[in-house]
C-alpha cells in the first residue's frame, strides 16, 4: 500500500493529545463494528462518514452521529424522531443509532367517568387528561377516592400468537421490526425504522438474527484502505496508527501518515513541563497563585517587574496585586533660554539645552552649565527621577 508523508503545523489536524484520543474513537472501521442493542430493539451502527470536501458540509463530531434528518449528534445525546410514537427515543453511542422503545415505563389510561381532553406535552411520552371536576366518582378527579372495594382495572392485551400482555408493557415481534405496547386491552403498533444506509453501492446487506435491519458487508473499493491487518477505512476516514505520535488518513486509496506537531510551551517561565509517556506532545502545569495579570493580557509571575512603553509608569507583581509607581520629570530650567530634547524611545524624561542670557549655545544635554560670566546654571532635568509607588 502506497505511503505519503506530511508535516504538519500545530494549527492543523493536530494540536494536543486530546485531538488524538477523540480520532481513536471516532474513525473505528466499519467493517468491524458490531449492532448495538438497547431492549431488544437494534439498528446496527453506522459506518464513519467520509469525510466532506466541502467544509459546509455536515460531518458529526467525535464518536458522533448523524440522523435521518442530516442533524449532527453528540456522542450520548437521545432524541426523538418519531412524533406519533413518542416512547421511541433515538440515541448516539460512539457512532452507532439505536432504538429505544423504553419498555419500563407504563402510561395510565384515561380516566373512566370524566369528559377528558388528552395532551401529551413535547418530549414527554404519555398523554396527559385533563377532566371536568364535577364527576367524584373516579380517584383521577378532584372528588374523594373511591371505596376499596371498588378498584380500578385494566383489560389486558393478546399478542398475535396469543400470548397475554398486561396494560402498559410493550414487547417487540421475533424478527425485531416490530415494536407493540398493550393500553387497556388495545394493542398499538410501533413499527421499527432502518436508518442505516449502505456506505457505497458495493456493499451487501446481511440479515442479523434477531435483528430488524441489516448489516453491511463492504468489499473495498478504489477510494478505500485497507490496512495491513485487514482493517477498511472509507475515503476521508481519519485514525491512529500503531506507531506513536503518528495520524493516519485514507485519501482516495492512500494510506497517508501524519506527524503530530507539538504547539510551543507557554511563556510563563515558572511552568513546569510534564511528559507522559501515553501521550505525543508534553504539558505543562502552570502556578496560579500570587500571579498578575496586566492590561495587555499578559500573565506575570510574582515578584516580577515591568514599565509602560513609555517607561513613565512602573509596576510591581506583588501577591496578585499590581503595584504602580509613576516617574515624576524635573521641570524646564530657569534663567535662560532653555530647548527640551526628546527622550530616546523607553525613557520618560526629555533633557533640556540651555542659552544663558541669549549669548549662544551654552549648554548641553541634560542641563548643563552654560558658562557665561554670570556662571548660570543650565539646571537640566536628569531621567533618573524618583517615582511615586501606589498600589492598584
Amino acid at each position: 500500500m502506497p505511503i505519503k508523508w506530511h508535516n504538519l503545523s500545530s494549527n492543523q489536524l493536530l494540536t494536543n493529545s486530546a485531538f488524538l484520543i477523540n480520532y481513536c474513537i471516532w474513525a473505528q472501521p466499519h467493517s468491524k463494528r458490531a449492532p448495538h442493542s438497547q431492549h431488544g430493539l437494534t439498528v446496527p451502527p453506522s459506518p464513519p462518514a467520509a469525510r466532506p470536501t466541502d467544509p459546509r458540509s455536515v460531518r458529526p463530531p467525535p464518536g458522533g452521529c448523524i440522523d435521518e434528518a442530516g442533524t449532527a449528534r453528540k456522542h450520548g445525546e437521545r432524541w426523538q424522531d418519531n412524533t406519533d410514537h413518542p416512547c421511541a427515543w433515538l440515541s448516539c453511542d460512539d457512532g452507532r443509532v439505536s432504538v429505544d422503545l423504553n419498555i419500563s415505563h407504563v402510561c395510565k389510561g384515561q380516566p373512566e367517568g370524566f369528559d377528558c381532553v388528552a395532551s401529551r406535552k413535547p418530549g414527554h411520552c404519555c398523554f396527559e387528561y385533563f377532566c371536568n371536576q364535577t364527576t367524584t366518582h373516579s380517584y383521577w378527579g378532584s372528588g374523594p377516592a373511591p371505596p376499596p372495594e371498588s378498584p380500578r382495572f385494566f383489560a389486558p392485551c393478546l399478542d398475535a400468537d396469543g400470548q397475554k400482555h398486561s396494560h402498559g408493557t410493550q414487547w417487540t415481534s421475533e424478527d425485531g421490526c416490530n415494536g407493540y405496547s398493550c393500553a387497556n386491552g388495545k394493542v398499538t403498533e410501533v413499527p421499527i425504522v432502518c436508518l442505516e444506509v449502505a456506505p457505497h453501492a458495493n456493499c451487501v446487506p446481511v440479515p442479523a438474527s434477531g435483528h430488524c435491519c441489516p448489516e453491511f458487508v463492504c468489499p473495498p473499493t478504489l477510494n478505500d484502505c485497507v490496512t495491513e491487518t485487514g482493517e477498511i477505512y472509507v475515503d476521508g476516514a481519519v485514525w491512529a496508527g500503531a506507531q506513536e505520535c503518528i495520524i493516519l488518513q485514507c485519501s482516495a486509496g492512500v494510506i497517508e501518515k501524519f506527524p503530530v506537531s507539538c504547539p510551543p510551551p507557554p511563556s510563563d517561565p515558572t511552568c513546569q513541563r510534564i511528559d507522559a509517556p501515553q501521550l505525543c506532545c508534553p504539558f505543562y502545569a502552570c502556578p496560579t497563585e500570587g500571579r498578575c495579570t496586566d492590561s495587555a493580557g499578559v500573565v506575570r509571575p510574582d515578584g516580577a517587574h515591568w514599565s509602560s512603553p513609555d517607561g513613565c509608569t512602573h509596576y510591581d507583581c506583588m501577591s496578585g496585586m499590581i503595584a504602580t509607581g509613576t516617574v515624576t520629570c524635573e521641570p524646564l530650567p530657569l534663567g535662560g533660554i532653555c530647548y527640551e530634547v526628546p527622550p530616546p524611545p523607553g525613557q520618560c524624561c526629555p533633557s533640556y539645552r540651555c542659552d544663558i542670557d541669549g549669548g549662544g549655545d551654552g549648554g548641553g544635554d541634560d542641563g548643563s552649565d552654560g558658562g557665561g560670566d554670570d556662571g548660570g546654571d543650565g539646571g537640566g532635568a536628569g531621567n533618573d527621577a524618583g517615582s511615586d509607588s501606589q498600589g492598584q
